[in-house]
């Protein structure tokens, strides 16, 4: 390879499928000086995304088994992605990319939250993750706070109308570390999910018959 011809030292580390079955590969790399990397390295299109670093190689290797296929556009979702059936299917009748990445970053952020939750624990490669995704949502969030408030003040949780922005909620939680045991939180995401398929809806209510 490129690498050993420089004289750089390749041990395969490890091999999985994704879920929308894409071939992801990682790396250990030392170089003449002993120095080790790790390189993570899939498909993404008729490119490749990959992922380097240097120190802690087992928490880069963690950070590596975080990543899943997301839809790319509006409108269709690869196979075995596991965005919400109901907001999946809706995405399909709104032609509306902006709309589409709110979904989908905030669909990457609850399944996030549920799996820290699920698990009980949060590691480090976690906390990055959350971090990340918390970010995203919160600029897809952003351009359409006006437009989901009605929609989740319409919502209920345990019966009682919501009378706080889950959306705000959510997104004002800056340590994954406290998601464990915290059901509140878990409480807040069914009014968020329940409003952005609302919108949903009435976009494509609004979408011209083709």
């Amino acid at each position: 390879t490129g690498w050993e011809a420089s004289g750089i030292a390749v041990t395969p580390q490890d091999e999985w499928t994704l879920a929308d079955g894409r071939l992801a590969k990682a790396f250990v790399l030392q170089g003449s000086d002993g120095a080790q990397s790790y390189v993570f390295l899939t498909t993404l299109g008729e490119k490749y995304l990959v992922l380097s670093g240097e120190g802690d190689l087992d928490l880069l290797t963690e950070i590596a088994h975080t990543v899943r296929p997301t839809p790319l556009g509006y409108g269709s979702s690869p196979p075995g992605s596991r965005m919400n059936p109901v907001t999946r299917r809706l995405l399909d009748r709104v032609a509306d990319p902006e709309l589409a990445e709110l979904a989908q970053a905030w669909d990457a952020l609850e399944e996030k939250i549920v799996s820290i939750y699920r698990a009980g624990v949060c590691s480090k490669a976690d906390e990055l993750a959350f971090e990340q995704r918390r970010r995203a949502a919160s600029r897809a969030v952003l351009r359409w706070t006006d437009a989901l408030e009605p929609h989740w003040r319409a919502s209920t949780i345990r019966g009682e109308r919501v009378l706080e922005d889950p959306f705000a909620l959510v997104l004002s939680l800056e340590n994954a570390a406290t998601i464990p045991g915290n059901r509140d939180l878990l409480r807040t995401l069914p009014s968020s999910r329940e409003a952005i398929n609302g919108l949903l809806i009435e976009r494509a209510e609004e979408q011209p018959d083709v």
